[in-house]
């Protein structure tokens, strides 16, 4: 004579996700993360992986806003004065801690980094260039 088991018999009381809740967490996962990867440039923060710069961003009640260009050496900035790039700070990163270094250019007979704000400055992307933000409206101090 066979012995028959029922489910209840069977289950342990332990829940099992189906594959089906599975593959739909996973794909909420996933959506949130690209909308986040989405609207984070647009409100001001660096999106790190692949990096993606905001077009503006406000700073010290300024608002900054982003040239497309790649400078890939110091003596390519603005009006090829040369020098050298003083770190001032960073943007917010919409996933980690200390975003994309800014810097200021620093040129002969300027001490640059001198607690002030320059009217431009640069960001480093991943891939060997700097990113120039120029200030949209009025002179900081």
């Amino acid at each position: 004579m066979a012995v028959e088991t029922t489910t209840a018999e069977r289950d342990s009381g332990a829940f099992r996700p189906s594959w089906r809740q599975i593959a739909a967490a996973a794909t909420a996962v996933v959506l949130l993360l690209l909308g986040w990867a989405w609207l984070a440039p647009r409100i001001g923060l660096a999106w790190p992986y692949p990096q993606r710069l905001p077009d503006q961003i406000e700073l010290r009640g300024f608002d900054w806003q982003r040239d497309d260009g790649c400078v890939r050496q110091p003596y390519e900035l603005r009006g090829g004065s040369g020098g050298t790039l003083v770190p001032f700070g960073t943007i917010a990163s919409a996933l980690v801690f200390g975003g994309p270094q800014m810097f200021e250019a620093a040129t002969a007979g300027s001490s640059g980094g001198g607690g002030h704000l320059p009217t431009d400055f640069y960001v480093t992307t991943g891939h060997g260039c700097y990113t120039e933000y120029s200030i949209v409206q009025g002179e900081p101090p």
